[in-house]
């Protein structure tokens, strides 16, 4: 199960984020990142910054950021023949207003959280000196303290997450920008939202209210044990691994009657039966069912899970020796660690000759009542598959076999390897359960 996130499809999404405790944070090189905001607006925190006041009247500036505000005159072109004198001024010192050397532009400061007004009248003369007409045009300003909401929090690779903002202004949305400061396996959108395809720590810049925030962004790959099963009295330990270490990770048993799980991950068997297991790592949910069943059908479960893991080779000549199966060569050598040998201690009997053994010791469940019916199988069933065409003259013409390990799974030799496939591809010819 070390790819346990895409076996089990439930995923919520966070993200990683880590922020300076003074607001503004002056990060080195990133004008030269590749920036995503609205696509109709701006490419670049410097262009962001600016407000033209000719075109918006409301704006947002953090404490200790700056923004630019433009007078953006429509009058100019009907005045050749007058000079402007600009007039700037701020309703309080929320703010401070610095008017630059074109007198038409003022550097905005955010001084202190709260709202401000700032005015720019425009005063046409004639050569004369005297005045011809005035323009007045205002900029309502919220002043800020804009944060990250969350530090250091991961985020599963192939899943999405947004970075959310807390204390900014709704003045300035649109003056809001993303960018990453390497996008190889790594996606940073217009809206916030981050998605990586390789384990990896980046960083995310924000720019808001005149000010830029650092996110850090890590994308994890956890996994966790292989296998469903554990006895009766015993203990597991589902413990995730890979994890990023910013969040707990948090484990919850949906029926403790069954089964209880700790803090740290470990499962104990209490009754015969299965339990949900949910278990939250880095803003992305797994959950699946634990079984608690008995000893030699744990053994013959885990045994099998073992040989797939060592990867032998499939051959129906060499299926006795180590290091080789057939599909019931393998089933034969995970239950004879449950010591269950179908009849034969030395040698595996086929595919059929198992399900014939099962018949005659009573160990055959009825196939209408179970077939594609994963819900009522117990990890340790087996599964007997018809031939896909003709006769074979064997017990129920059965030509395959298969071993059932929970969740709708099946662990089997196919064929070509061992491997874990869906137990309804083929018409069922009889399903057994050799430890009742």
């Amino acid at each position: 199960m070390k790819q346990w996130i895409r076996k089990v499809i439930l995923y919520l999404t966070v993200l990683a984020v880590c922020i300076s405790s003074f607001g503004a944070i002056s990060v080195q090189g990133a004008e030269s990142y590749r920036w995503y905001g609205p696509a109709w607006t701006y490419d670049t925190p410097d262009e962001a910054r600016n407000y033209d006041m000719n075109e918006e009247n409301r704006a947002g500036v953090a404490v200790g950021g700056y923004i630019y505000l433009k007078y953006g005159s429509d009058y100019e072109e009907e005045t050749e023949d007058c000079t402007i004198e600009y007039q700037w001024s701020a309703s309080n010192s929320n703010v401070r207003v610095d008017v630059q050397s074109d007198q038409t532009s003022a550097k905005i400061t955010g001084n202190r959280v709260g709202t401000a007004r700032v005015t720019v009248t425009a005063i046409y003369k004639k050569a004369d000196g005297t005045e011809e007409n005035q323009r007045v045009k205002t900029m309502d300003l919220q002043v800020t303290n804009p944060r990250l909401k969350n530090s250091k929090i991961g985020l599963v690779i192939y899943n999405e997450a947004k970075i959310e903002l807390t204390g900014n202004s709704s003045y300035g949305a649109d003056h809001i920008l993303y960018a990453a400061d390497r996008t190889s396996n790594f996606y940073v959108s217009s809206g916030g939202y981050v998605s990586g395809y390789a384990k990896q720590t980046r960083k995310v810049f924000v720019f808001v209210d005149g000010i830029t925030l650092t996110a850090y962004v890590k994308c994890t790959n956890p996994s966790i044990r292989e296998g469903y099963v554990v006895q009766k009295g015993k203990s597991v330990s589902y413990k995730v691994r890979g994890a990023s270490g910013y969040t707990p990770v948090t484990y919850k048993a949906g029926n403790s009657k069954y089964a209880s799980v700790s803090k740290s991950g470990t499962v104990k068997g209490r009754r015969y039966g299965k339990t949900s297991l949910t278990i939250k790592v880095d803003g992305a949910t797994a959950k699946f069912d634990v079984y608690v069943v008995k000893a030699n059908a744990y053994k013959a479960v885990t045994k099998a899970q073992s040989i797939c893991k060592s990867k032998p080779k499939y051959s129906q000549k060499k299926r006795m020796k180590k290091g080789y199966v057939d599909c019931s060569s393998f089933v034969w050598k995970a239950y004879k660690s449950g010591k269950v040998n179908f009849g034969s201690k030395s040698y595996a009997p086929t595919a059929a000759d198992i399900a014939k053994w099962c018949s005659k010791k009573k160990k055959l469940l009825k196939l209408s009542s179970y077939n594609k019916k994963s819900a009522k199988l117990k990890p340790g069933d087996l599964i007997f598959y018809k031939k896909r065409s003709g006769k074979n003259g064997r017990y129920k013409n059965i030509d395959h076999v298969a071993m059932y390990i929970g969740n709708d799974t099946i662990v089997h030799a196919d064929g070509r390897s061992v491997s874990y496939s869906y137990p309804w591809y083929r018409k069922a010819a009889a399903i057994a359960r050799p430890v009742k």
